[in-house]
């Protein structure tokens, strides 16, 4: 060890910042000076050699006594992919709300976007997208704002702004395909209702899949799950929430599940692409939409 008692010596190195970040926390709240720098990509926690054995006496501790902890979850690094998500959900809702609502083109939007068990078995399939963005009246379109605002937003701070829309609207859309293959002819139906149950899902089965990234034992693990499982009920008794004034369960069921699978797949996977990608999911999923509503504009 140096001589100089002032001499800087190395007493902890990591490969993760976070972690040498934590050891100066603990050293500073012990009034030991220390100093932090990189040394190719691991960072390294640094202390004046007279301090060196007392500084390694507190990291140990410190160590001891968070052993065994259960990790706790990464948060996102970009904090403001909820807030962007929730713009895009809004504005879109409400933009085409009030298309639909002025029949603006002359055209029916109602009638060529709205789920219809015969014409969606015809050939239609579009009609499983399109009917996303319809509702009958404003309580209706405010339910969708309040509730996606929330969950969507949720996802997209989760998974990122594009992958977090696209598969929003992946798994409402493929929600309303399984409501089409289960309901009777002469089905119809409108609203968001089963993307936000799909929102819902997403985070279901991604915290579900992360149950094993905690100590706490399977009860614990189920608590997400029993939550959204509360929501698919609590939201699913609004009345007056789909045409006619009768509430869909079924599509909100398929949506939930279709969801369910897509967090656990998310979190299997463990994919949150970076800017660029997110920014090519977000216009590749609103140009779906785009294509979805030009093809039943033009049937």
């Amino acid at each position: 060890m140096n001589s100089d008692p002032t001499a800087p010596v190395e007493v902890y190195r990591a490969a993760r910042p976070k972690r040498a970040h934590e050891r100066v926390l603990v050293l500073r709240a012990m009034d030991i000076e220390c100093l932090i720098y990189s040394v190719g990509a691991e960072t390294v926690v640094a202390v004046h050699a007279e301090d060196f054995a007392r500084a390694q006496e507190q990291i140990d501790l410190y160590e001891r006594e968070n052993r065994g902890w259960p990790r706790p979850e990464q948060l996102p690094e970009v904090l403001s992919e909820g807030g962007a998500g929730v713009a895009v959900w809004c504005v879109l809702l409400i933009a085409l709300f009030m298309v639909e609502g002025q029949q603006a083109l002359g055209l029916d939007w109602w009638g060529n976007g709205m789920i219809n068990t015969d014409r969606v078995r015809a050939g239609e399939w579009w009609r499983v997208v399109t009917s996303l963005t319809l509702h009958a009246d404003l309580a209706h379109l405010a339910s969708n704002l309040v509730f996606g605002a929330l969950f969507v937003g949720i996802v997209c701070q989760l998974l990122g702004t594009g992958l977090a829309l696209s598969s929003v609207l992946a798994a409402g859309a493929l929600g309303n395909a399984l409501n089409v293959y289960v309901q009777g002819p002469g089905f119809t139906a409108i609203g968001a209702s089963t993307a936000v149950f799909a929102a819902i899902g997403i985070l279901g089965g991604n915290r579900w899949r992360r149950r094993k990234q905690s100590k706490r034992g399977i009860a614990v693990s189920m608590v997400p799950l029993m939550a959204v499982a509360f929501l698919l009920a609590f939201l699913g008794m609004n009345p007056g929430d789909e045409q006619g004034g009768k509430v869909d369960v079924l599509g909100h069921l398929a949506g939930f599940l279709v969801g369910l699978a897509v967090g656990v797949l998310h979190a299997r996977y463990e994919t949150r692409p970076g800017p660029r990608a997110q920014l090519t999911l977000t216009l590749g999923a609103l140009g779906v939409l785009a294509l979805c509503w030009w093809l039943a504009l033009a049937a």
